[in-house]
């Protein structure tokens, strides 16, 4: 789950066995706190083609697709559907 706050995307895994990981980053941020289910595998596929540098993902409530792309390589764009959490 991504879970977008003013200044702050948290990421929260879990798996089978109830175990739980949790991780926090600054980010630049618009708009209203978000809470959106993914598949994890989908997003670190998405995450493995980029290099280092800054990403941006777009998307506009928790029923929209998500468009991931490069701040700095603008070749790349990738679209990942939500899931119902």
């Amino acid at each position: 789950m991504l879970h977008l706050q003013p200044g702050m995307l948290t990421l929260i895994a879990n798996n089978n066995e109830q175990e739980e990981a949790v991780e926090s980053l600054t980010a630049e941020t618009q708009g209203d706190e978000l809470k959106i289910g993914l598949n994890a595998t989908y997003l670190l596929d998405v995450l493995s083609h980029f290099g280092e540098g800054k990403i941006r993902l777009s998307l506009s409530n928790t029923d929209s697709s998500i468009l991931i792309e490069s701040l700095d390589d603008d070749n790349y764009q990738y679209i990942i559907m939500p899931m119902k959490i």
